[in-house]
């Protein structure tokens, strides 16, 4: 095999290694939402969202981890769980709690390489011009 080819297989495999990590980082997240819902009415409720935001926050989390593993709707979707992780960390960051504010940057981190490396093969409407 000669090193071009060598070369797109490896980086192929680092993103769909990337890609499957941080699809199954978001299920297990949005898992636990449901799993421990009790708790994570409360923490909501403490953090000034309505208790059932966490629900919706859940099934967020892993419907859209999901669609992370559709190539053509990776970017889109990394694009959106990296906004509720961002959202996650500004909330931890200006409200007291027991959760680390690490572990959203390591879920930005890991979904910034489907983002990226998934973008020039995003879905894109095709829009015919009215001349067409």
């Amino acid at each position: 095999m000669d090193k071009s080819k060598l070369k797109k297989y490896s980086w192929l495999v680092v993103l769909w290694l990337f890609t499957v990590v941080g699809a199954l980082q978001m299920i297990d997240a949005g898992y636990g939402k449901f799993e421990h819902l009790e708790g994570w009415k409360t923490w909501f409720a403490k953090w000034g969202y309505p208790a059932g935001f966490s629900i919706v926050i859940g099934v967020l989390e892993i419907g859209v981890a999901l669609f992370v593993l559709i190539p053509k709707l990776s970017s889109y979707a990394s694009l959106m769980l990296i906004a509720i992780l961002l959202g996650a960390f500004f909330t931890l960051l200006f409200n007291e709690s027991d959760l680390s504010l690490i572990d959203p940057w390591f879920g930005i981190a890991i979904l910034l390489v489907p983002l990226f490396g998934r973008w020039k093969q995003r879905w894109r409407p095709g829009f015919k011009s009215v001349t067409d």
